[in-house]
Formats: C-alpha cells, structure tokens, sequence
C-alpha cells in the first residue's frame, strides 16, 4: 500500500507530541507499505529517508530555528497554505501514485480533501485536539463535556472569546486586532468542519475526544474509529544518558515529580503548582520540575522551570522522574508525555477529561483525579512520592499497559484494517 501523511510540522520541527506520534506512524506502517510524508520545509533538506520513510518538504515562506518552534498562524489558515499542499501532493503523486492520504493536523486538511478528490483516492483524518470544535478551548474548560451551544457562533461570542480575552490579553490596546484575527480563525473553522464531514474516515486518538465532538453534533466523515496513538519503541535510555541531563540541570538527588508541556490554563500548570505547595508540607524534600514554554509563576526552591528541552533531554528526564503529571484542565486527546512515561515505566497521574481515562487505569497504572481541584492532584502525588512499593509496582504495570492496550502490533493492525475498509469502500 502507498501512504501518503501529511503533517504540518515533522521532526526535525516538532513543536508537540503530535509530530513525535506522526513520526512513530511513518516508521511503523512503513515496515509493511511505502510510506511518504508531505510536510513543509521550515529549514531542512527538501528530501530525506527517515527509518525508511520518504520525507518530501515542499517550499515554506517562512523559516524555523530551534526543534519545537512555530510558525505564526497566518501562514497556516490561509488559502495559499491549502494551495501548496495540494501542489505538493498532486506533485508526489505524479511521480509515483498514492493508494490513500492521511491528514494529521487540520490545516494541511483542505488541501489534502482538494487533492485527494482529483487523484480519486480515499482521505483520513486524524483528531487529535478540539480545536476544530472550538479554536480557543476555552468552553471546554468550563464545561463537561461541552455546553450545548458549543460550536455555534454566537455561543462562542459570547463565552468563549470573552474567556480567552480575559485569560490571555495583557494589552487592551491591541484588542481589536486579536478579535479579528479570532474572527479570521472562526472562518477557517467553518472550512475544516465542512471538509471534516466529508472525508472518508476520521480517526480519533481516544474515544474520550471523539465523544466529545459527537455530543457537539460536529459530523465526523463517513466512516470513524479510535486507533491510540503508537508508544515510542526503544526510547529507553541508559542511566549515564540520564546522568547527564541530571548534571546539565543540576538536579538534585531527590523525589521528583516531572510536568512536560506547554504551560498554559488549559493543561492545568498553575494547578500543579497549587498542588506542589500542599505536597510539600507532607514530602518537604520533593522536587517539581516543568519542561515546556509558556507562562508559569512558580511559588520556591520546590518547583524548577527548565524550559524547552530537545526531545532526547526530555527521554532521559523521564528516567529521573519518581511520577509524571498530566494536570489537563481542557479535554486533552492522548497524551503524548504520559505514553512515553508509562513505556519507561513510570506512574503517571491525570485528571478525569478528554482521552486521560483511557489512558490511565486508575489506582493500578496511577491515579485519575477531577480536574481543577489541587487538593485531590496534591494527595495523589503524595501517596505515590510516599510508597517505594506502590510506585514501583504502578510503574511495573504502566509498562505493561503499553505493551498491551497501547501495543505497536495491535494499533497498527487496527490501522491498517481501517485503510483497507476504506480502500474497499471506495
């Protein structure tokens, strides 16, 4: 079968773990099928093989420094993005035919729904967020698991632009510049929802997220099925590769509690960092440590800002790490972070929205706790910083859950299974 992924950013640019999970994908279906990946070239060679997949870069107006940083969103979500990848992909095909396309992240969607309708080819796409739901997240972080006017515009006037102004603007002066821009964004929004409906399947990396674009009556293609996103494959770094990023940082012997992400209301940090002052009048020697960009007040010596890491530094945290936290306030998909946790054996607690549940079996891989309260996260942490034996064996089973519910052969199998439904349909 010839595949066709088409990623906004792929690594070397990965701002996210959704670029390391479209990255595991390639490497995986490209051990049985030809596997090429379309993605924009911020910086790198215009085509490369990486773990045997053909990675093609089409010309990007702008250029990247640096491996998790963005493009501003206007060079994305608008209509000479959608032409180039449509180029792009009628260009590949040319030279040697696709059998099926597979979007990964939504703005590479219209292009790819144009382009695969001219080749006569079925179309994929991947949920891996909301924000075709609702751009600026903020309703879902209201309610559970969403208001019934979400997705209609007047709702999101009215509640959801209000609560991002009120949340993110500093400057009041540049108002109305952020509104038309959030208004320009609502009008990609009603593109991608048509297409959404349109495509051939739709798959979602839970069933949490799924659910939660059903009971917003969104239509989700003709056909949908939830496939988890793959866990790394021999990421288990030896301990002088751990050695070093201890030392590099200078972190201390201690029970380490690691937080990986964007620091944001909606993944819930300052909710981590209330939780850690509670922690700390039980475990006074803990350590938290935060791995990402964004705004964060942290609150001593207990909590640490590390910045961005390279996504080899962050493997090897993970070996330092005694629990990993996913404090989500918003519906988050799959994390990325806690597979990649659980897959080196480590606990991972996480509130109770989006795909987290699916993720986490509570009180055996660690623990699921409602969301937005830092007293129920605060006594999770301590009872597994507390108990050697309980973290162990939690870590132990988080392993296992991975090599099971999470596994390369069943997921990719079900993958597969899902392009050859589709293959038959059309």
């Amino acid at each position: 079968m010839r595949i066709g992924l088409i990623n906004e950013y792929f690594p070397p640019f990965a701002p996210g773990g959704a670029e390391w999970s479209s990255l595991a994908l390639a490497k995986a279906l490209a051990q049985h099928h030809e596997v090429r990946v379309i993605t924009p070239n911020y910086g790198a060679d215009d085509m490369e093989m990486m773990g045997g997949v053909e990675v093609r870069r089409f010309p990007s107006p702008v250029q990247l420094t640096g491996q998790a940083a963005t493009v501003h969103m206007r060079w994305l979500a608008n209509p000479g993005f959608y032409r180039r990848v449509a180029a792009a992909l009628m260009e590949a095909a040319a030279e040697k035919p696709f059998d099926i396309l597979h979007v990964q992240a939504k703005y590479s969607l219209p292009g790819a729904y144009w382009a695969a309708r001219r080749l006569g080819v079925p179309i994929v796409y991947t949920v891996r967020d909301t924000s075709i739901l609702c751009p600026t997240g903020q309703c879902l972080m209201e309610y559970e698991p969403v208001h019934p006017g979400c997705g209609h515009f007047s709702f999101w006037w009215m509640c959801c632009r209000r609560l991002y102004v009120d949340r993110y603007m500093q400057d009041m002066a540049h108002l109305w510049r952020i509104q038309m821009a959030l208004l320009w964004q609502q009008v990609h929004v009603r593109l991608f929802r048509a297409v959404l409906k349109r495509v051939d399947g739709v798959i979602g990396v839970s069933e949490g997220i799924l659910q939660i674009y059903k009971a917003a009556g969104l239509s989700l293609g003709r056909h949908s099925a939830v496939i988890y996103n793959l866990p790394p494959v021999n990421d288990v770094m030896d301990r002088s590769q751990a050695t070093a990023v201890q030392r590099t940082y200078s972190i201390p012997d201690a029970p380490i509690v690691l937080y990986a992400g964007k620091f944001s209301p909606g993944k819930g940090t300052q909710m981590l960092v209330e939780a850690a002052d509670q922690v700390i009048q039980h475990i006074p020697e803990a350590l938290f440590l935060f791995a990402g960009y964004g705004d964060i007040q942290l609150t001593g010596p207990h909590t640490r800002n590390l910045g961005r890491l390279l996504h080899e530094q962050l493997q090897a945290l993970y070996h330092l790490a005694d629990v990993v936290v996913i404090p989500s306030v918003w519906p988050e998909p799959l994390s990325r972070v806690g597979l990649e946790a659980m897959a080196v054996g480590k606990p991972v607690i996480g509130t109770n929205v989006g795909g987290t549940p699916e993720q986490i079996e509570d009180g055996v891989t660690g623990y699921v706790v409602p969301r937005k309260e830092p007293a129920a996260l605060a006594e999770a942490i301590v009872k597994v910083l507390a108990d050697d034996a309980l973290r162990q064996s939690m870590g132990q089973a988080a392993q296992k859950r991975v090599a099971t519910k999470f596994s390369h052969e069943v997921n990719l199998q079900k993958m597969q299974d899902f392009y050859d439904f589709l293959l038959k349909r059309r």
